[in-house]
């Protein structure tokens, strides 16, 4: 009996589409949209080049995967969301899985967070009315292979790209704390989810919090075995990364920290040329 899935990958050719293309192309036909392919090359999955906000898709799709930050101007993005999710054609079962952000709860009124809760309206009620099953997973620190540094939410790359480099990493405030969890354990969650029709809303994250300070010795002690350079600006951060509540805790193993680090650090050395390529 053949039990493989077709899933499209909104924005499948950035980092964390690339993990999740990655892992989930083993079981699955999985399909990556998106304007632009990814500079890494090695590949299991289909890239497909379009804009699903003015392109209808062809195919017909078990799971879709809505990676895609819409940074355009709340007046249009309702109708923008909705074109999208007209131009993808879902199976009688289909189940539409949305990467939302922590960012709801730990800056509310900023503008990223205002679209993320619309984003999240949007989806549940096209879907309650369309009879598609509906996932959301709200992301906290994602960090493993195909991450690319000096980004919104990298600094782990930053780290340890720059470590690799021989340069300094400047840090705001040591004593903010993260939640960090590895890639590959990111899409674990997003396998079960698929695999036990889990449906509904949860944060994704480990559920332990992480001093900057804290993270940074560690790769000191346990990955690197050496002292980084690092500038301490000594600031501290307005915002406060809240303690997440993630439903699915305790149905995957997770990786240590210390392991997915140096796993990380693998990645980057062997793919330096790429990541100083397109790093900005």
């Amino acid at each position: 009996m053949n039990n493989r899935k077709k899933i499209l990958i909104l924005g499948g050719e950035g980092f964390i589409g690339r993990n999740i293309a990655k892992h989930l192309s083993i079981e699955n036909d999985c399909f990556s949209l998106g304007i632009e392919k990814s500079p890494f090359i090695e590949r299991k999955d289909e890239f497909m080049e379009g804009n699903p906000y003015k392109d209808k898709i062809s195919g017909e799709y078990d799971v879709v995967i809505h990676l895609i930050d819409n940074a355009t101007a709340q007046d249009d993005f309702k109708q923008q969301e909705l074109n999208l999710l007209k131009n993808i054609t879902f199976v009688d079962t289909g189940h539409c899985i949305l990467f939302s952000s922590a960012v709801i709860y730990a800056n509310p009124d900023s503008e990223y967070a205002k679209r993320k809760i619309l984003l999240e309206e949007t989806c549940k009620a096209y879907c309650k009315k369309n009879n598609i099953n509906l996932t959301i997973f709200r992301l906290f620190n994602i960090y493993g292979e195909y991450q690319i540094p000096f980004k919104q939410g990298s600094l782990v790359a930053n780290l340890l790209v720059n470590y690799l480099d021989d340069a300094t990493t400047e840090i705001n405030d040591m004593s903010a704390e993260r939640d960090f969890i590895f890639a590959s354990d990111m899409v674990k969650f997003i396998k079960y989810a698929i695999d036990n029709s889990y449906f509904g809303c949860t944060d994704l994250a480990t559920e332990k919090l992480i001093k900057v300070g804290e993270l940074i010795d560690i790769i000191e002690n346990e990955v690197v075995m050496e002292k980084i350079k690092i500038n301490d600006k000594g600031n501290k951060e307005d915002v406060v990364c809240p303690i997440a509540k993630n439903n699915l805790i305790g149905k995957i193993i997770l990786t240590p920290i210390e392991e997915g680090l140096r796993k990380t650090l693998d990645f980057y050395r062997n793919n330096m040329y790429i990541i100083n390529q397109n790093k900005k």
